[in-house]
């Protein structure tokens, strides 16, 4: 697209998605700014399912599909944008399109157009140096330690009577008469363990004396009524010098400590995984979520970080915007960053190779984690990829299974890689490179037999 004279000549306005489009096509070498304005929707009342967009993001990378779809409006700013030329001066010119008056602006999406450089090559400099051993934690727990042992190191006896003294606090507020000890929040504490995978309709059920009910290692570690005064009253803050800005802050200290002892006693390797998990929740409070075809509809959206194995490193309850987030970036990205300024605070000396999925990854995610030397590999949208020319979808529909392109942008080190598996793969990289070409087993559709498997080249492992 040479100029818009073909935009404004359209009779059906252009959406957000075919805009944007459109402005990552222009060939120029010229820097300009543009402001998107998007319509609001007609449907603005309905409820969504995008929980973890950011509500005032102004990152067109990040916006959901009702925006995307939504009719836009463009304005230029003549001047290219330059070192001299501050970006935040952003007036429109005559040449800009008209506004309807009876429509109401929604929001203001800026895009600067900043290209990375793509050449077929690949990814021959990882960004830090491989190392394949582990650091164990400083531990003598093994194989014939009881599994309390192994509790304990995580839920030691400072932080169950960090637990038992405000929970005893908040009774008193209450004027209630409650006496606990540590061994009795222990013991709560693993009945609620036991309840998890033993579940019944109702907790008093546990205490019945019905025989296809009772618990007998419930009813006996403690009393139903102690039981429920003590889960009446649990608390882990002191609710009077509560952070206002922190809606998790009742259970904030908790967090933070389970945390640092998750730090104290992991196994570290190079290659962390971060991601997010539902915890099921199904009461009232205003950080719940609902996430549409999930296998955890409800509860609480947690972002985790966790080793190969699965041991988890750190994690944090999602709560919506708040005030203090970074605002040039997205919430992906800095959920991928706060992660990474934990590791590199706790293990100076060593280099980090980071996994994720396309929720996170970015071209400005892997170019930020190049700088600060951390590896970064996730799949990607396609419309974060910097405007890597790979081939589309409709090209490898065409082709056999394990068919690939890749491509690389040299300044900042960073691999694009589009292959054909079952389905079609888009990946980002900074880390790792496609060679040497690897096999996998697939499932042969073709012979429609079961059992049958096909051997397909597999471009990028690790």
């Amino acid at each position: 697209m040479s100029n818009f004279n073909d935009y404004w000549e359209r009779k059906r306005p252009l959406t957000v998605h075919e805009l944007l489009a459109e402005l990552e096509n222009i060939e120029d070498d010229n820097h300009y700014k543009y402001d998107v304005y998007i319509t609001p929707p007609t449907d603005a009342g309905n409820d969504t399912d995008e929980d973890s967009g950011e509500e005032d993001c102004q990152d067109p990378d990040r916006l959901n599909h009702n925006q995307l779809d939504a009719e836009a409006e463009l304005y230029i700013n003549d001047k290219p944008v330059t070192e001299e030329n501050n970006v935040e001066d952003n007036t429109p010119t005559t040449s800009s399109i008209p506004s309807n008056p009876h429509k109401k602006v929604r929001k203001a999406t800026s895009v600067i157009q900043e290209k990375p450089k793509w050449v077929l090559d690949d990814l021959k400099n990882p960004i830090c140096e491989n190392w394949s051993e582990s650091f164990l934690p400083p531990i003598s727990l093994g194989a014939e330690n009881h599994s309390l042992d192994f509790f304990e190191l995580f839920m030691p006896a400072q932080l169950v009577l960090f637990l038992v003294k405000h929970t005893v606090q908040y009774a008193a507020s209450k004027n209630r008469q409650l006496t606990v000890s540590v061994e009795d929040m222990y013991a709560f504490l693993g009945i609620l363990y036991v309840s998890g995978y033993n579940v019944l309709p109702r907790r008093r059920m546990y205490w019945e004396e019905n025989d296809d009910v009772q618990n007998r290692l419930i009813s006996t570690s403690m009393r139903r009524k102690t039981f429920e005064d003590i889960f009446r009253n649990l608390h882990a803050a002191d609710n009077s010098v509560l952070d206002p800005t922190d809606r998790m802050a009742k259970v904030r200290p908790l967090i933070v400590a389970l945390n640092r002892l998750f730090m104290d006693y992991a196994p570290i390797e190079q290659s962390i995984s971060i991601d997010e998990s539902m915890i099921p929740y199904f009461g009232r409070h205003g950080c719940k979520q609902f996430i549409r075809g999930k296998p955890i509809r409800f509860g609480f959206k947690s972002w985790v970080m966790a080793t190969r194995l699965g041991y988890c490193l750190q994690f944090n309850l999602y709560q919506g915007r708040r005030g203090n987030d970074k605002q040039d970036c997205g919430l992906g990205e800095s959920v991928v960053y706060n992660f990474a300024d934990v590791l590199q605070t706790h293990f100076e000396n060593l280099k980090f190779s980071l996994f994720f999925d396309n929720f996170f990854t970015s071209v400005k995610l892997l170019t930020t984690l190049g700088e600060r030397r951390i590896g970064g590999t996730g799949t990607v949208r396609v419309n974060r990829t910097g405007n890597c020319n790979l081939p589309n979808d409709q090209y490898y529909k065409k082709t056999e299974r394990g068919s690939y392109n890749h491509k690389i942008d040299e300044a900042n080190n960073i691999l694009a890689v589009r292959w054909k598996d079952n389905s079609i793969v888009t990946l980002l990289s900074n880390q790792y490179g496609v060679k040497p070409l690897q096999s996998a087993a697939r499932y042969s559709a073709k012979e429609k037999k079961e059992g049958l498997h096909t051997t397909t080249q597999r471009c990028f492992h690790v």
